[in-house]
């Protein structure tokens, strides 16, 4: 589902790619180092599979993802202000950066479901922001430069594009507004708040995404305190 989500709501052209990653550079959004190839050929066993576009990006060994149970004051402090620069980067170019990722809605709608009926199985709540980690060892950017080892690092560099004119402008305004929430809600709850200006208390989706958030925080608190 993430990945059907993503398919639909960003365009995977080498073009794209490189704007995305020009401007997370230009508003010094820290991220992993990527790679951007127009054409590659895929290669699993015997198969060949032709993409025309193909990002790399190097392997980490079990980074630490950013999650309501992990993160401190020092990272809730970074967060903070990498919404801030997510926000001015939406307001300059109408583009969204996603800190959140979309195995963060399959984590709402687990807490959803056990809240209003126990339709699924009691399975752990741990709210993430599942795009946003911590290496645990350094990374080199291009020209040799080391990322240390403890820094916050944006692992999806691609944006969402409210500037297309397609039919799911709408659905991905909705979706940059529910992470808006998503994680001030998140942000307030371990006593940081984001600056006012990046709330719209005029919009449902960020209405959905505080309730949301806060239902699956109030559940995995009390899961950590029945274990």
């Amino acid at each position: 589902m993430p990945h059907l989500l993503g398919r639909r709501t960003q365009n995977m052209t080498p073009g794209a790619v490189q704007r995305d990653l020009e401007i997370l550079d230009r508003y010094k959004v820290p991220h992993v180092p990527t790679e951007c190839f127009g054409e590659a050929i895929l290669l699993a066993g015997n198969a060949r599979r032709h993409v025309g576009c193909l990002l790399r990006q190097p392997f980490m060994n079990a980074p630490e993802v950013m999650g309501y149970f992990t993160i401190d004051a020092v990272r809730a402090q970074a967060i903070a202000a990498l919404m801030e620069v997510r926000h001015r980067i939406f307001k300059d170019k109408n583009l969204g950066v996603d800190l959140v990722g979309f195995e963060a809605f399959q984590d709402f709608f687990r807490a959803l479901w056990q809240r209003v009926g126990g339709f699924l199985p009691q399975v752990k709540i741990d709210p993430r922001l599942y795009n946003l980690v911590v290496p645990r060892q350094p990374m080199e950017q291009q020209g040799g430069r080391l990322i240390p080892p403890d820094k916050i690092l944006l692992t999806d560099v691609r944006l969402l594009d409210l500037n297309d004119g397609s039919q799911l402008v709408k659905m991905k305004r909705a979706m940059h507004d529910i992470q808006t929430a998503a994680v001030a809600a998140l942000l307030d709850r371990l006593g940081h708040k984001v600056d006012s200006s990046i709330l719209d208390p005029s919009s449902w989706a960020q209405d959905f995404g505080r309730w949301g958030t806060t239902l699956a925080m109030n559940m995995a608190d009390r899961q950590k305190k029945a274990a």
